[in-house]
């Protein structure tokens, strides 16, 4: 019956959302908490510099972006944390582009910590947000350099390849990771399981 059918098939939803095993999720939640410390912490230490060197709207701005990670921490502790990484690196990201924005644009110190939001999206081991967060980084390296004309063009390229290529590298070199990880903890329970099979063979010849 219809009923019982939507009752049995799981919702449109959970079939697409990422398949995370339990220990997985952990320790993604664990990187993120990580994540989350640092930024806050050089977050906080910004914004006192900013205060001390009398730069108010470059504090203004660390202020408001240590607002979103404090969002992003309480919904990580609330087991959000798909939404809590997602908020994490809209913080970030936009923290670096107003910082940017507000200084010497794509000269700005600020841009060094644009390879930082896609090593910690790719931690999140989630190819959509990696994608989502490196398309923004190149999104916002365009706008700055448009923002001061003439277009550096030289900049504009080098600066994008330089991100695609990290997020394209740090990929493949988690996932590489990952997967033989994987490979070694299944060689273990073979190996465990072959040898309590031995065992129980010793058993019953005694």
């Amino acid at each position: 019956r219809p009923h019982e059918k939507s009752l049995s098939e799981p919702r449109e939803s959970e079939r697409r959302a990422p398949s995370l095993s339990p220990e997985e999720r952990e320790r993604i939640s664990r990187n993120l908490s990580v994540s989350q410390r640092a930024a806050l912490v050089g977050g906080g230490l910004g914004a006192l510099s900013n205060f001390a060197a009398g730069n108010a709207f470059g504090a203004t701005i660390l202020m408001v972006g240590l607002a979103g990670l404090l969002v992003s921490v309480l919904l990580l502790r609330a087991g959000r944390l798909h939404l809590s990484a997602i908020v994490f690196e809209i913080t970030l990201v936009s923290a670096i582009h107003a910082l940017a924005a507000a200084g010497d644009g794509i000269h700005d110190t600020a841009m060094v910590l644009y390879p930082l939001a896609i090593l910690t999206a790719a931690l999140m081991l989630d190819r959509g947000l990696l994608i989502a967060v490196t398309a923004a980084c190149v999104t916002s390296t365009v706008l700055l350099v448009h923002q001061r004309p003439p277009i550096d063009w030289d900049v504009l390229v080098n600066t994008t390849i330089i991100l695609v290529v990290s997020a394209v590298a740090v990929d493949l070199l988690l996932r590489d990771l990952i997967h033989g990880a994987a490979e070694a903890r299944t060689k273990e329970r073979r190996l465990a399981q072959a040898y309590a099979e031995l065992e129980a063979r010793n058993t019953e010849l005694e």
